[in-house]
């Protein structure tokens, strides 16, 4: 049996900044993945997990593009976690994030290299689950938040 660490990182290594230009269009679409890291209070009781998320942006000029983003990022209990909530390994924590951005791209003649800055907002969805042999409980929470 395939370990689901080693799907997602071979998902990971395949969507790497794949951006897809449509040329004159103007057009930029892209997928990335990656993995989450919780820090802590968090991180005592999550494990790391994964991100997947897609943008298309327009491109207004060389150095300026409007778009719009979504991510998803799921993490697993900790073995902390589990020891306090005997039977609860079915608990998940997910996140997702869909948004819209403005991207300035720094373009330095001549160099590989193109430093941007973003700054944008969108809806944020938090969602807990809590889930043992005999209790099982849901926190959801969306709210509005900016990105930068």
């Amino acid at each position: 049996m395939i370990q689901r660490s080693s799907v997602f990182g071979l998902l990971f290594v395949s969507l790497i900044a794949l951006p897809v230009s449509a040329g004159a269009a103007g057009f930029v679409v892209g997928v990335h993945g990656g993995v989450t890291v919780p820090s802590g209070d968090f991180g005592d009781f999550w494990d790391t997990g994964y991100l997947i998320g897609g943008y298309g942006e327009y491109l207004m000029s060389e150095a300026f593009a409007l778009g719009v983003d979504v991510n998803y990022a799921t993490n697993n209990p900790s073995d902390t976690y589990t020891e306090a909530f005997p039977g609860s390994d079915d608990s998940e924590f997910q996140y997702l994030n869909i948004g819209a951005h403005g991207k300035w791209t720094y373009l330095a003649s001549g160099s590989p290299l193109r430093p941007y800055g973003v700054a944008g907002g969108g809806m944020y969805s938090i969602k807990e689950k809590y889930q043992d042999a005999s209790i099982e409980e849901e926190f959801d929470q969306t709210a509005f938040g900016l990105m930068g």
